[in-house]
């Protein structure tokens, strides 16, 4: 009987290690192919010109709901501290593409930096002057005689002389005081100031939450003319030289988190605020949303991010009035539509 309980349990000593070898293989197989499939997925850093906003929603739509994965990219996003920062950083390798207002790329291209504009979402950036609604400013007439804050990098300050040609105003009829960024608001609620430059995709939605929609009144700067790029999608001719196919799995991505954005701005920022420790509310982020999604054109016929010739030779236009670059090249060498937009090749 002895003998028989040890044959037993020898056998069940051996099934015991079997399952377990299996489960061994089972679970270095999976975590093998599983390796497999991620270093198959090219890894890319996508850098912000500035901290998180809820313009930068698309992008993570395109994160969450797999459309980075699908083309086979392994995608990080992470803030910045400036545009020219941002730019620097692609050209050193240190990332793979900025996202920056393309007015500081075809500037920085202008001057020698060797990269391209491969996507563009706001043709012309949407960019304000707000006023005090007791002393509106809503049209470019209302400018004669006023004073505007001005900040390093403010856009719609920096190309008023644009504004003022195009509607016939005497720009040296209007003072600009320079101002810290931090100082702009307070000095416009104080009447220090009677209008300050804002993105309606980033500062109208929270001034207005805190102030109230009927303390301020709007004067439209593309409308009246001022039009320089906004949200674009930027990479180093040495990146699409190596990288054509990531390059064009990008632009595909983001233009797919771009038009679920556009159909759903809400759930955007609900996405958008699973990936950003902010005290700004789901209506502030939908907002700024809604209002990124309105300043999106596309050339008929062209997908979304296709970049418009026309919008980069505006943008000459502006920073050569403005006295921001000395020069400019053929609009070609601002821009790459064939890489970004290239069939998949899966």
């Amino acid at each position: 009987m002895k003998s028989l309980q040890k044959i037993m349990l020898r056998r069940r000593s051996v099934a015991v290690g079997l399952a377990g070898l299996c489960l061994a293989v089972g679970l270095t197989a999976a975590v093998g192919a599983a390796f497999a499939q991620n270093a198959q997925k090219t890894p890319v850093s996508i850098r912000f010109s500035w901290k998180l906003k809820g313009e930068f929603a698309p992008l993570y739509v395109a994160l969450d709901k797999g459309y980075f994965a699908a083309e086979n990219i392994d995608i990080r996003l992470g803030e910045g501290s400036s545009s020219q920062t941002a730019l620097g950083a692609i050209v050193q390798n240190q990332d793979q593409a900025a996202w920056v207002p393309g007015v500081y790329a075809v500037q920085a291209i202008s001057n020698g930096l060797p990269v391209k504009v491969v996507g563009l979402y706001n043709a012309a950036a949407p960019n304000i002057l707000i006023s005090r609604a007791n002393n509106p400013i809503t049209k470019p007439e209302d400018l004669v005689g006023k004073t505007l804050g001005h900040s390093v990098g403010d856009v719609g300050t920096t190309f008023l002389a644009v504004t003022c040609r195009k509607n016939k105003i005497d720009c040296a009829s209007i003072k600009k005081v320079t101002l810290a960024a931090q100082a702009r608001v307070p000095s416009l609620v104080n009447g220090q100031v009677d209008a300050i430059s804002v993105y309606t995709s980033n500062d109208v939605p929270i001034l207005e939450e805190k102030f109230g929609a009927q303390a301020f009144a709007h004067l439209d700067l593309p409308k009246y003319g001022q039009r320089v790029m906004g949200a674009a999608l930027i990479v180093s001719d040495a990146y699409i030289a190596q990288n054509p196919d990531v390059v064009a799995g990008l632009v595909r991505a983001i233009g797919k988190g771009f038009k679920d954005t556009m159909d759903d701005p809400r759930a955007a920022a609900q996405i958008m605020l699973k990936h950003w420790q902010t005290p700004l509310s789901l209506d502030i982020v939908t907002k700024q949303v809604k209002a990124l999604n309105a300043a999106v054109e596309t050339p008929p016929g062209k997908p979304i991010g296709w970049v418009d010739p026309q919008a980069v030779e505006d943008t000459l236009d502006a920073l050569h009035e403005a006295g921001e670059i000395k020069g400019r090249k053929p609009t070609k060498d601002y821009l790459d539509n064939e890489v970004g937009f290239r069939p998949s090749r899966s």
